[in-house]
């Protein structure tokens, strides 16, 4: 989510209120299909700004069905089975379910910076990893206060449901984090605010 949290920190100072929640939910097959639940939590103003697509080699934050639809068919694997948008107060709430004939097909979904999102193999047990990073070191700390403030209310969540059990891992600060363990599903939540702040790195890993 590298990538993700540096457009969203440098828009967010350019604009001073572009805030945006992240839910993501993982349903795996035991054949290695599946899907995963996107919810896009973007405030009006943020969503004043159109396409954020400085980038034409990577999926960016999605503005509305159109961006949406554009990321999606750069990735491979992957198919866009359902889209809804509408207004929730102050928000713009775009949900969106993809199907994925491998699970890795959807790391960039995770991950539009890459690296930052990798799958991996530990004995039997496959290892979904996801880092991130805090506060870019260059943006002036005032207005990263300010931009932390108008963040408050916003989280990003990430939640893996799989055919046997599923375990988090975690390394790094815990300052925000809340973790949910249910035996084949696990899942965490983060304030938003925690990434507008410096030392803030954080590594979780999904054993499943």
């Amino acid at each position: 989510m590298k990538y993700f949290l540096q457009v969203l920190t440098v828009l967010s100072v350019g604009f001073l209120c572009s805030c945006v929640g992240l839910r993501s939910d993982i349903v795996l097959n035991a054949d290695g299909t599946g899907r995963i639940s996107l919810e896009y939590r973007i405030s009006r103003q943020f969503e004043a700004i159109g396409a954020l697509d400085g980038n034409t080699g990577r999926p960016t934050v999605p503005a509305g069905r159109a961006d949406f639809e554009r990321s999606i068919k750069r990735l491979e694997g992957l198919t866009l089975s359902s889209f809804s948008s509408a207004e929730e107060g102050r928000d713009l709430v775009n949900k969106a379910v993809v199907s994925f004939t491998r699970l890795e097909n959807i790391l960039p979904l995770l991950d539009s910076g890459g690296g930052g999102a990798t799958l991996s193999r530990e004995g039997d047990r496959q290892l979904l990893r996801v880092r991130f990073d805090s506060a870019r070191q260059d943006i002036d700390p005032q207005l990263l206060a300010l931009v932390e403030q108008l963040s408050l209310g916003y989280t990003i969540a990430l939640s893996l449901s799989a055919p046997g059990d599923v375990k988090l891992r975690v390394k790094g600060d815990r300052e925000d984090l809340v973790i949910e363990e249910s035996g084949r599903k696990a899942g965490f939540s983060l304030a938003l605010s925690r990434f507008f702040r410096p030392g803030k790195e954080l590594e979780l890993e999904f054993v499943f």
